[in-house]
């Protein structure tokens, strides 16, 4: 007996069934067991089909991104050197305020597409399994506080408190310092871009053999069916109208922070803010433990 396989009404192949016939030419027990099995052949033949559209379609658009990436480096280089030039020029001449306020705005422009332009390629780098660490003995602190001092003109702008915690001693760790930075980075604006003018709190300590930082801010929070997603890349918790970006930064820092031997998680309260916690082992050739992770509401 040959059952079709159907999906949406269209015959997609057939299924091969041997059995025995009723002599009264009804439909057995087999005969409608067999066009179940057909059904869920034919839904499975037609999921399969449409996964592999959906991951075609998704390398289309990682290609593309990645080409049209590559092809804005050189002018966005090109750009930012001659910004800088003119500004060097004008700087010094009282006359050219506007000018200089125009050219600064200019400048943070540039700034801004040329990480979301390295972000992009870092996307490609990483899942290529090209990431290469460049350890080297890193003051930890250091990094931390002059990554707040980069992202005070971002929370000023967006009147946005920023607020340093570090302890007594300095932390030191086995890092690549400017992976560690990209990370530090991200986190940092993540928490300024939703934390809703609210203050954001970044406090760095060592417990153990383990860095830990922790960046707070009191805006939107992250919704409980986002808090994986927002990992991945492409991934947004909200809508891309009302907040800029490509969805890059969160899924960059975990992959940086898994090859340092740690993690990145959300510790999350919707509506109330989120806190995203980073750990990192501060010693050559240690990894965290799954277990020695913090729970959402420790």
């Amino acid at each position: 007996v040959l059952v079709p396989l159907q999906v949406r009404g269209r015959v997609v192949g057939a299924l091969a069934v041997a059995m025995e016939l009723s002599g009264t030419g009804r439909r057995t027990r087999e005969h409608v067991l067999a066009e179940d099995v057909a059904r869920r052949c034919a839904m499975a033949l037609e999921n399969a089909r449409l996964l592999e559209e959906a991951r075609d379609a998704v390398a289309v658009r990682e290609d593309f991104i990645a080409v049209a990436a590559h092809e804005l480096r050189t002018p966005l280089a090109t750009i930012t050197l001659r910004v800088q030039g003119l500004m060097g020029l004008l700087r010094d001449d009282p006359r050219q305020g506007f000018l200089l306020e125009r050219l600064d705005a200019i400048a943070r422009q540039s700034r801004r597409l040329t990480r979301l332009v390295e972000n992009v390629l870092d996307v490609g780098l990483f899942k290529a399994g090209g990431l290469e660490l460049r350890r080297e003995w890193v003051d930890l602190t250091s990094l931390v506080e002059e990554v707040v001092e980069r992202s005070m003109e971002e929370a000023s702008r967006s009147r946005t408190p920023l607020r340093l915690t570090t302890p007594g001693a300095r932390v030191r760790g086995w890092l690549d310092r400017d992976r560690v930075d990209q990370a530090l980075f991200n986190l940092v604006s993540n928490a300024i871009k939703f934390g809703a003018g609210e203050q954001v709190d970044v406090a760095l300590g060592q417990v153990g053999d383990r860095a830990r930082l922790v960046i707070t801010d009191r805006g939107i929070g992250v919704p409980p069916e986002a808090v994986e997603r927002i990992f991945g890349p492409f991934e947004r918790a909200v809508s891309t109208h009302e907040y800029g970006g490509l969805g890059l930064g969160l899924y960059l820092t975990r992959r940086i922070a898994e090859a340092h031997g740690g993690f990145v998680q959300v510790l999350n309260t919707p509506g109330q803010g989120a806190s995203f916690v980073l750990e990192l082992p501060v010693e050559p050739g240690l990894s965290l433990r799954e277990e020695s992770r913090p729970q959402a509401g420790a």
